[in-house]
């Protein structure tokens, strides 16, 4: 059996973006404070590592662990090079719309980690909607002649152009043009966007990052912007894996977005998924792949022929 015909079949996916924003986020998260932060960046002491915070953090907002929340909230501690630490918070507004709570729900932020942990927080929102008109930056709140302003960064993506992405040494820029070019009034038709993707990536390559790192940033330049054309998105997702098994190793893409989307495959199976189910898939997959019959690949990891059947029914092509 061929490899492009028993692959995983990533076009049967809607990878979310809020998974592909958690990856490179937390995989980059140097280059991602050097892009946003600059003159911060440059007194952080990234030889003490980063921290993220996210127990602190919905702790105090229990309701934001909704699967259905298509925001992203990364609470990170970083070390100065005084020896200080610092706390940052960086919101992402994933799938864009006017939401008349947004400034509150920032300030909410800010308040119960002052409250709770005595530290002021950095906060960043990046904007990746469309609609101009949609760029809050503060939150105020006024009673007779007693006010308060909350100001907080902001990055809104619509506002950008090409020439914002220039930076030749920092893979931030390549992944906010990624991000731009999802942008309605900035996508090109697919044959277009086939082409411009792989010049991000092959940009991206010429940087020389380690193996470890280029399966991730793959990733999220690849299936950040979808086609609408569903064989070329299996082409592309082909190419992907050509690019991933010569840069990085044999390890396919689609195992790199198998690991990752849990809840996506959990809604699908209905079943838990745990470590252990989601090795199984990708075991699964990798027998397929070598020509195993569905008996086979059963005994050979010791579970039931329907259990292996059903899971390459939801998966294959």
């Amino acid at each position: 059996m061929s490899k492009r015909k028993n692959r995983l079949n990533l076009t049967n996916f809607i990878i979310p973006k809020d998974t592909l924003w958690k990856l490179i986020i937390e995989g980059e998260t140097e280059p991602c404070l050097r892009f946003f932060f600059p003159k911060m960046a440059a007194q952080i002491d990234f030889s003490k590592g980063v921290r993220f915070l996210g127990e602190e953090f919905f702790k105090l907002f229990p309701e934001l662990n909704d699967s259905q929340n298509r925001r992203l909230d990364k609470l990170i501690e970083v070390t100065l090079k005084t020896g200080e630490t610092q706390w940052l918070l960086i919101h992402i507004e994933v799938q864009g719309y006017v939401d008349s709570e947004f400034t509150k729900r920032m300030f909410e932020y800010f308040y119960r980690i002052l409250e709770k942990y005595q530290k002021p927080v950095t906060a960043l929102a990046i904007f990746t909607d469309d609609d101009p008109n949609f760029h809050p930056t503060e939150h105020r709140i006024s009673c007779w002649g007693t006010e308060m302003v909350y100001h907080f960064n902001t990055y809104k993506l619509a506002e950008k152009t090409l020439v914002d992405f220039q930076d030749k040494d920092n893979i931030f820029s390549i992944i906010m043009e990624t991000a731009w070019y999802n942008l309605r009034k900035n996508k090109p038709e697919d044959t277009a966007l086939y082409d411009i993707k792989l010049q991000l990536i092959r940009r991206f390559l010429e940087m020389g990052y380690p193996k470890n790192h280029i399966r991730i940033i793959l990733t999220f330049l690849g299936f950040y912007t979808n086609f609408k054309d569903k064989i070329l998105s299996e082409n592309f997702a082909a190419k992907m894996d050509e690019i991933a098994y010569k840069h990085a190793g044999a390890k396919d893409i689609s195992e790199v977005i198998m690991e990752q989307l849990g809840d996506q495959i959990r809604e699908i199976m209905r079943e838990d998924i745990t470590e252990e189910v989601t090795e199984q898939m990708i075991q699964i997959l990798k027998l397929k792949k070598k020509g195993f019959t569905v008996s086979e690949i059963a005994d050979r990891l010791e579970i039931p022929v329907e259990k292996v059947q059903r899971i390459l029914d939801k998966l294959d092509d």
